[in-house]
């Protein structure tokens, strides 16, 4: 045997020894990339643990929400409690667009009943207007309540109508604002006033 035959099993050998030095190399590479992932997948996990159960803390409130009996609203709240049990990590959440459309259809059928209420509450211009009257002024669209009785203006200069003044609070039919306002039974009698007898 001589030392060429030598030379190549030590070739031989180097050349397995070579293999399990890559793949061990590669292993320790791959283990360390696992372990980052694994390390992804544990912190995903928890944060899907996290999300499903702010999803169930949710679910009390969904329950509550009371949907006076509207279709558009039941579906919307079963579509709610569905999403809030469902432990998938992305569920589709439907737009709101048709409940501001019922929204808003109710909003307008409040203000029509109320300017039919308020039409029936309608009475003639009384001879002395007293604390605690209402009347309703379509130029300003508002309900006013006289929260004081008639006081006599400071100034001189102001006669009849003009020189009697209430304290009022309004409320404004368009918006909703409610506020006060002094004003005198002049500036009022050139509106178009009714009486409301409440």
């Amino acid at each position: 045997m001589g030392m060429k035959k030598i030379a190549e099993k030590e070739a031989e050998l180097r050349k397995k020894n070579q293999a399990l030095e890559t793949f061990l190399k590669t292993a320790a590479t791959l283990q360390e990339a696992l372990t980052k992932v694994q390390k992804l997948g544990e912190d995903a996990e928890k944060a899907y643990t996290a999300m499903y159960d702010k999803k169930k803390q949710m679910t009390p409130v969904i329950e509550k929400l009371d949907t006076h009996g509207i279709k558009e609203f039941e579906q919307y709240k079963a579509h709610l409690l569905a999403v809030a049990t469902n432990k998938a990590f992305q569920d589709r959440l439907l737009p709101t667009a048709p409940l501001q459309k019922v929204v808003d259809t109710a909003r307008s059928e409040v203000r029509t009943m109320l300017n039919e209420w308020l039409e029936k509450q309608a009475s003639s211009m009384p001879k002395e207007w007293k604390k605690g009257m209402s009347f309703r002024d379509y130029d300003l669209d508002r309900v006013y309540e006289l929260i004081s009785d008639v006081e006599q203006a400071k100034n001189v200069n102001l006669k009849g109508d003009d020189a009697l003044w209430f304290n009022t609070k309004f409320t404004d039919l368009k918006t909703g604002k409610e506020g006060t306002v002094n004003v005198s039974k002049g500036s009022l009698l050139k509106r178009k006033l009714k009486f409301l007898k409440m």
